[in-house]
C-alpha cells in the first residue's frame, strides 16, 4: 500500500486545487526554495492521517491550516490521498477488494471536519484504526522523521535512546502486563498497609509501652553502662584530635620554613637575571644606536629622498611641458584666427585698391584731357596773335577761309551719311516686318519646341539649386575618416594603457553585475582612491598611507545598495563596502590642529584632508577614512607631533612611517604601492581623454553618416543634374533648329541693326547741326573781321586757357588724392602680407616647439622610469636595512617585557613570602593552644596516659575511623537525658499485661505473611516479563546494533559505529553511541564533527526503520546538516536498501533527489504555492564499489526479512 496521488484544495499555501500525482512506488522527493511550499505537502499527508499534535505540522488550531487562515476568500481545507492497494498482503482488514483507497479529510472555518473513505462518510476512529493497522499510527509516527528529528536524537540521553529500540522491538506489551502485576500488588500493599496500621497504631503501641515500663530500670542501667563509655570515647577523641594537630602544625611549620627558603631563592635568581638582561639591553642599545647612525643606511635614505625631489620636480616639469604644449596649442589656433582675419582684410584692401585703380585710370585720362585743353588752348591763343585759327577737328593752324572750306565740305559729307543711314533704316524695318508676319504663321513647332527647352531649363535649374543647398565638399569625407581613424588609435593606444595600468594594479578594476534588473548604478559610486585628488604630488605616498587599506573600499550610497552588491553583485573579489549613510569620520579639532602647528611650525604639519580635493558630497567619507591623522615632513616632526600631551594623534611623514601615540612606529618598503596615487592621477586624466575621443569619434560617426547621406544625395542628384543638362542642350539645339526661331533671331538681328542706323542717323543730323552752327559763326567772323574782334577773340582764347588751366589744376589735385589713398592701402596691405608672414613663421616656431616638447616629454618619461628603477633599488636597500633595525627594536622590546614579566614575578613571589610568614605566625599560637589543652586533659583525666596508645588503633575501642565522633557526641547527649528521665520511672503493673498482647501481636503477623507471599509471586511474574523482555530487546538490540554499523560504514567509508549498554547489569540505565575511525574508537560525540554525529544520528534512525518497516516513510530535510557526497549516499542507500517501502523526502540537495525516482518541484506564484513533476533518469551504470556495498546490505536486508 503506499501514496499513487494527493489532491490538495485550500491548504496551507496551496489556494487552489493542486493535485500530487504518479507518486513513485518506492523513492519520491520534493524540493524548492524556502517558503514555496514543499514541506505543506508533508504537513498535508499528516493531516490526512489524524495527526493529532498540530505542532508538528506547524501549526497551533486546525483553522491555521486553511489557506491564510480562512481570510481570503477561502473557507475550508481539503486534502486527499489516493494509496495503491494492489498488493493484498498490505491491505487494511476489510479492504482487500479495493485496488485503490482514497482517504479524504476537510476542515472548515469554526472548526468544522470530516473524514471521507472512497467518498463515504467516516469517523475519525475508523480513519485511525484503517492506518494503525498498517503500522501508520501518525499519533505514535516512527514512519516521520521531521526536521531538527536527527537533533533530538543527538540530544537523547541513554535512556531516551532505549526507549526508541524498545519502542522498534515491541516490548511495550510486556510493559502492559507488569502494569497489570504492579495493580495487583499494589491491592496486596493496601492489605498490608492495613495490617501494618493496626499493629503500628494499637498493637506494637500497647507492646511498647508495656515493654519500656517493664525495662526502664534495665534500660537505665544500659543508658548509664553506654554513656561511660561513650564518655570516655569522647575524651580520648579529644586527646587524639589535639595531638594530631600539634603534630600536624609542627610538619606544617617545616613545610613554611622550606617554602620560604625557596621563595628567597628565587627572588635571588630572578635578580640575577635581571642584572644580566640590564647588561644585555645596554650593550643592544649601543648596537641599536650604532645601526641608527649607519651612514651607508643615511645615504640610502638621502639618494632616496632626493630622488623623489627629483621625481617630483621631473613630474613637475613634466606637467609644466604639457601646460606649454596645451598653451602652444592655444596660441597656435588663436595665430590661425589671426592668419584667417589678416587674409580676409588683405582681400577686403585689396578689392578697395582694385576699385581705387580703376578711378586712377579715370582721373589719369581726365588729367591728360584737361592737360590737352589747356595746350589746345594755349595754341588756340599764340595762333590768334600770329593770324591763325586752331581747326577742332584736325587740332591744326589754319586761316578762318580754310576753315570755312572744309566745314562746308564736312557738311556735304554728313548730309549724304544721313541719306545712307535712312535708306538702310527703311530696308531693314520693312524686311523686319515681313518677317514678322510671317511668325504668325509657323508657330506650332516653335512652341512645342520652347515648351520642351523651359521644362529642361526649369528640371535643370531646380537640379542645380538642390546641389547647391547640399554645399558638400567631396574631400571632406575623407578628411573626416582620416581624423576618426587618428582618434580610434589614439584611443585604442590609450585603452591598452589603461588595461595595462589596470593589469598591474588589479585592485583598481571593480567590476560587478547589476544585482536587478534597471539597477541604478550611479548609486555605486566607486572606489575610494578614484574620489580624490591629492593637492600636491610630494604627498602621494603619506596620503597612501593614511588612508590603508581603506582607498579600496567601495563606496555606495546606502548599506541596502552595498547588501545588494554583496549578495548579487557576483563580485569576482573580496571587497570592504562603504555605504555612506552609515559611515562616520572624526576630523581633527581645531584646537588639536592649532596646537600642533603652533609646536613645529604652521607649514610642517597638514591635516590629511586638508591635502586632497574632493566632491563636497564625499565629506564625511573622507573624515571617515582619513580621520584625525597629521602629515609631517620629517621624522622628528612626526614623532614630536604625535606624542605631545596636547595632540596626541596619528602622524605620518613624506615617506610612509607612521607615529602612533601609543607607541607604535610603522614604515617600510610600500612595494606596488609606490607613487600609486599618482597612477590613480594618470589613469583617470587618461579615461578622461579616451571620454573625450570617444564624444569626438561619436560627432565625427555622426558627421561621416550625414557626409555620406550628403555624398550619395550629391552622386544621385549629380548624375541627374548631368542628365537634365544634356537633355536641355538638345532642347536648346532643337528649339535653334526651328524655322520659327530663325526668322526671331534674324528680326532681332534686324531690329540691331534698325537700333544701330537710327543711332548713326541722329549722330550724323547733330553732327550735322553742329557743324552748320560752325559755318554760321565762321561766315560771321569772316564778315566782321577786323582789330576789334581779333582783341575779342584773343580775350576769349585767354578765358579758355583760364578755365583749361582751372580744369587741369582740379584734375591735377584729385589725381594726386586719390594716388596718396592707394599708396597708403598698397603699404597696408604689404603690412598686413608682413605680418601674416609672420604669424607663419611663429606658426612654424610653435610648431617646431611642440615637436621638442613632445620629445622632452618621452625624454622625461624616460628618466622618470629610470629613477623609479633606482627609487625601487634603494628603497629595498633602505628597507632592508630599515627591517634589521627594526629587528633589533624587537629584541630590545621582548628583553624589557622579560624584565618586566621577572619584576612582576618577583612581586609576586615577595607577597607570597608575606602570606608564609602570615600562615608560621598562625602555626606557632596553634600549636601553643593544642599543646595547652593536651595538658589539661591528662590533668582532668590520668587514665589517658595508659590508655593513649590504643588511641586511633583498629579494632580497639578507640577505632575512631569506625566511629562518627559527631553522632557519638550526639548520642551522649541524647543518653544523659535519658538517663535522667528514666531515673524517675519505674512500672511494675504492666508485667501481665504484655503476655495478651504479644498473642496479638503474633496472629496479625502471620496474616502479614500471607500478603507478603502473595506480593512475592506477583514480584517473580514482573522478573519473568522483565527476562522475557529482556530477551527481545537484546534481540532487537543486535540486530538494530549490527544494522546501524554497516549503515553508517556506507555513509561514512572507513568509519565504523555501534550501541553499547550504559551497564550491562541493568539495562534500563539506556544505550550510548560509541564511533570508531579505523582502530581508533572515540570517546564521545563531542570529537566528532557536526555532519559526522548527524550521520550516527540518521544511521540509527534508518537502522530502527529497517528492523520494522513500515509501508511509507516521510523525511523532512533530514540531511540539512550534511554535505553532498553524505546526501547523495543517503539517497543511494534509500533506493537500494529500502525496496518494500515508499519513501517521501523533503530535500535542497542534489545529491539527495537526484537518486529519487520521481522529483516534485514546488515554487511560490503570487503567494500560491504550485507543483511541477519531473521523472528522474535511471543512471545506466553504477560504480563497481557501489555494486558490491548495496549488494551486500540487500543480501542482508532479504535474510532479516
Amino acid at each position: 500500500m503506499y501514496i499513487k496521488e494527493i489532491s490538495i484544495d485550500g491548504f496551507k499555501s496551496y489556494a487552489q486545487q493542486t493535485v500530487v500525482s504518479q507518486f513513485d512506488p518506492h523513492f519520491n522527493a520534493i524540493t524548492g526554495l524556502n517558503g514555496s511550499g514543499k514541506s505543506n505537502i508533508l504537513d498535508s499527508i499528516c493531516f490526512v492521517l489524524g495527526i493529532s499534535n498540530l505542532t508538528q505540522v506547524r501549526a497551533t488550531h486546525l483553522q491555521e491550516l486553511i489557506y491564510k487562515g480562512g481570510n481570503a476568500g477561502i473557507t475550508k481545507a481539503t486534502v486527499s490521498i489516493t494509496f495503491d492497494n494492489m498488493d493484498k498482503n498490505q491491505s487494511p482488514p476489510g479492504y482487500q477488494d479495493y485496488e485503490e483507497i482514497t482517504i479524504t479529510r476537510q476542515i472548515s472555518v469554526g472548526n468544522k471536519h470530516k473524514y471521507l473513505i472512497n467518498g463515504q462518510n467516516a469517523t475519525a476512529q475508523r480513519v485511525s484504526d484503517l492506518f494503525c493497522s498498517v503500522q501508520l499510527n501518525v499519533n505514535n509516527p516512527n514512519f516521520l522523521i521531521m526536521q531538527g528529528k536527527i537533533t533530538k536524537v543527538l540530544n537523547m540521553k541513554p535512556v531516551e535512546i532505549l526507549s526508541m529500540i524498545e519502542e522498534a522491538a515491541g516490548t511495550k506489551t510486556y510493559d502492559i502486563k507488569k502494569a497489570n502485576s504492579l495493580k495487583t500488588i499494589e491491592h496486596k500493599n493496601s492489605k498490608l498497609n492495613e495490617i501494618e496500621r493496626v499493629l503500628k497504631e494499637d498493637i506494637t503501641p500497647a507492646i511498647e509501652k508495656l515493654k519500656q515500663e517493664r525495662s526502664a530500670y534495665i534500660e537505665y542501667q544500659k543508658c548509664e553502662r553506654e554513656y561511660l563509655h561513650l564518655h570516655k570515647v569522647s575524651l580520648a577523641y579529644q586527646y587524639y584530635q589535639c595531638d594530631q594537630a600539634v603534630q600536624k602544625n609542627k610538619s606544617g611549620s617545616e613545610v613554611v620554613e622550606q617554602e620560604h627558603e625557596g621563595y628567597i631563592k628565587n627572588i635571588e635568581e630572578i635578580d640575577e637575571k635581571i642584572s644580566e638582561l640590564k647588561n644585555e639591553i645596554k650593550n643592544f642599545e649601543a648596537n641599536l644606536k650604532n645601526s641608527e647612525n649607519d651612514d651607508e643606511m643615511n645615504k640610502y635614505e638621502a639618494d632616496l629622498k632626493q630622488i623623489r625631489i627629483d621625481l617630483a620636480k621631473l613630474n613637475s616639469d613634466l606637467t609644466n611641458i604639457k601646460s606649454n604644449i596645451n598653451t602652444d596649442t592655444k596660441r597656435q589656433n588663436e595665430i590661425k584666427k589671426s592668419i584667417k582675419e589678416s587674409e580676409k582684410l588683405v582681400e577686403t584692401k585689396q578689392s578697395k585698391l582694385n576699385e581705387m585703380q580703376s578711378n586712377v585710370e579715370v582721373l589719369n585720362n581726365d588729367l591728360a584731357l584737361a592737360e590737352q585743353n589747356l595746350k589746345k588752348a594755349q595754341q588756340e591763343y599764340e595762333a590768334l596773335c600770329c593770324g591763325f585759327v586752331i581747326d577742332e577737328d584736325t587740332s591744326q593752324l589754319q586761316t578762318i577761309q580754310d576753315q570755312l572750306l572744309n566745314t562746308k565740305n564736312k557738311i556735304s559729307e554728313r548730309q549724304t551719311a544721313v541719306k545712307k543711314a535712312q535708306i538702310k533704316l527703311d530696308g531693314a524695318i520693312k524686311e523686319s516686318e515681313k518677317l514678322k508676319k510671317e511668325l504668325q504663321v509657323d508657330t506650332k513647332n516653335y512652341e512645342d519646341a520652347k515648351n520642351t527647352y523651359e521644362t529642361r531649363k526649369k528640371d535643370h535649374d531646380l537640379l542645380k539649386a538642390n546641389l547647391d543647398a547640399l554645399n558638400h565638399d567631396p574631400n571632406k569625407w575623407e578628411q573626416l575618416n582620416t581624423r576618426r581613424r587618428q582618434l580610434n588609435n589614439d584611443i585604442y593606444n590609450l585603452n591598452e594603457k589603461i588595461q595595462q595600468t589596470y593589469s598591474r594594479y588589479p585592485q583598481l578594476n571593480f567590476e560587478y553585475k547589476d544585482p536587478e534588473p534597471n539597477f541604478d548604478r550611479s548609486k555605486v559610486k566607486g572606489l575610494v582612491c578614484s574620489l580624490f585628488k591629492i593637492k600636491d604630488p610630494k604627498f602621494s605616498t603619506a596620503i597612501e598611507t593614511a588612508a590603508g587599506g581603506k582607498l579600496f573600499n567601495l563606496v555606495v550610497d546606502t548599506d541596502k545598495t552595498g547588501k545588494l552588491i554583496l549578495q548579487k553583485g557576483e563580485l569576482k573579489r573580496k571587497v570592504t563596502i562603504a555605504p555612506l549613510n552609515q559611515i562616520r569620520g572624526y576630523p581633527p579639532t581645531e584646537r588639536v590642529v592649532k596646537a600642533a602647528k603652533d609646536l613645529v611650525g604652521y607649514d610642517n604639519v597638514h591635516t590629511a584632508l586638508s591635502l586632497i580635493e574632493y566632491d563636497p558630497v564625499y565629506k564625511t567619507l573622507m573624515e571617515y577614512v582619513f580621520g584625525s591623522k597629521l602629515v609631517c615632513f620629517n621624522l622628528d616632526t612626526a614623532k614630536t607631533v604625535a606624542f605631545n600631551p596636547q595632540v596626541m594623534t596619528t602622524t605620518i611623514t613624506l615617506d610612509g612611517d607612521t607615529f602612533d601615540p601609543e607607541g607604535t612606529l610603522s614604515g617600510g618598503s610600500r612595494g606596488e604601492r609606490a607613487n600609486f596615487l599618482a597612477k590613480i592621477s594618470e589613469l583617470k586624466q587618461d579615461s578622461e581623454e579616451v571620454r573625450l575621443k570617444q564624444e569626438e569619434m561619436s560627432k565625427l560617426d555622426i558627421d561621416l553618416r550625414k557626409e555620406k547621406e550628403i555624398s550619395i544625395q550629391y552622386s544621385r542628384i549629380k548624375n541627374d543634374f548631368d542628365i537634365q543638362v544634356n537633355q536641355l542642350n538638345l532642347a536648346k539645339i532643337n528649339l535653334e533648329q526651328t524655322s520659327h526661331h530663325q526668322k526671331m533671331e534674324k528680326i532681332n538681328s534686324l531690329t540691331e541693326e534698325i537700333k544701330t542706323q537710327q543711332e548713326e542717323s541722329e549722330n550724323s543730323t547733330k553732327e550735322l547741326e553742329a557743324l552748320k552752327v560752325k559755318l554760321i559763326d565762321l561766315e560771321e567772323r569772316v564778315k566782321n573781321q577786323g582789330k576789334n574782334d581779333i582783341e575779342k577773340e584773343k580775350a576769349k582764347a585767354q578765358k579758355k586757357i583760364d578755365d583749361a588751366k582751372k580744369n587741369f589744376e582740379n584734375k591735377q589735385q584729385s589725381s594726386s588724392q586719390i594716388q596718396h589713398d592707394h599708396k597708403t592701402i598698397t603699404l597696408e596691405i604689404e603690412v598686413l602680407r608682413k605680418e601674416i608672414n609672420g604669424f607663419n613663421e611663429e606658426l612654424e616656431k610653435l610648431e617646431q616647439n611642440v615637436n621638442n616638447l613632445n620629445e622632452e616629454i618621452e625624454s622625461k618619461s624616460s628618466q622618470i622610469n629610470e629613477m623609479k628603477t633606482q627609487e625601487d633599488k634603494l628603497l629595498g636597500l633602505y628597507n632592508e636595512r630599515k627591517e634589521i633595525i627594526r629587528e633589533k627594536h624587537r629584541v630590545l622590546d621582548s628583553k624589557s617585557k622579560e624584565i618586566d614579566r621577572l619584576v612582576k614575578e618577583k612581586n609576586s613571589i615577595e607577597l607570597k613570602i608575606k602570606e608564609l610568614d602570615h600562615r608560621k605566625s598562625d602555626l606557632k599560637n596553634q600549636l601553643k593552644n593544642s599543646e595547652e589543652r593536651l595538658d589539661m586533659l591528662v590533668r582532668e583525666n590520668p587514665w589517658i596516659e595508659d590508655d593513649r596508645k590504643l588511641f586511633g588503633q583498629t579494632n580497639s575501642i578507640y577505632d575512631f575511623a569506625r566511629q562518627n565522633m559527631k553522632e557519638v557526641n550526639h548520642r551522649l547527649h541524647e543518653l544523659k537525658n535519658r538517663k535522667d528521665k528514666l531515673s524517675k520511672q519505674v512500672d511494675m503493673r504492666a508485667m501481665g499485661m504484655l503476655a495478651k498482647k504479644e498473642e496479638e501481636y503474633e496472629e496479625l503477623t502471620k496474616k502479614r505473611q500471607i500478603v507478603l507471599n502473595d506480593r512475592a509471586t506477583l514480584e517473580t511474574t514482573i522478573e519473568d516479563l522483565e527476562k522475557i523482555k529482556k530477551e527481545v530487546l537484546i534481540k532487537a538490540f543486535e540486530s538494530i546494533n549490527k544494522d546501524l554499523g554497516n549503515i553508517f560504514k556506507t555513509l561514512l567509508p572507513g568509519a565504523f559505529a555501534k550501541l553499547e549498554w550504559v551497564n550491562r547489569n541493568s539495562l534500563l540505565d539506556g544505550v550510548e553511541f560509541k564511533v570508531a575511525f579505523g582502530d581508533v574508537w572515540k570517546e564521545s560525540l563531542t570529537e566528532l564533527s557536526g555532519g559526522q554525529r548527524s550521520l550516527v544520528a540518521l544511521s540509527l534512525i534508518l537502522s530502527l526503520l529497517l528492523y520494522n518497516p513500515a509501508p511509507l516513510y516521510i523525511l523532512d530535510e533530514v540531511d540539512a546538516a550534511l554535505d553532498t557526497s553524505h546526501t547523495q549516499n543517503i539517497g543511494l542507500m534509500i533506493k537500494k536498501y529500502f525496496k518494500a517501502s515508499q519513501f517521501v523526502i523533503v530535500s535542497l540537495k542534489d545529491g539527495m533527489f537526484n537518486n529519487a525516482n520521481v522529483l516534485f518541484k514546488t515554487k511560490l506564484v503570487d503567494g500560491v504555492s504550485t507543483i511541477q513533476r519531473y521523472e528522474q533518469k535511471k543512471k545506466a551504470n553504477n560504480s563497481e564499489r557501489e555494486r558490491d556495498t548495496y549488494a551486500a546490505l540487500n543480501d542482508q536486508t532479504n535474510l532479516r526479512r
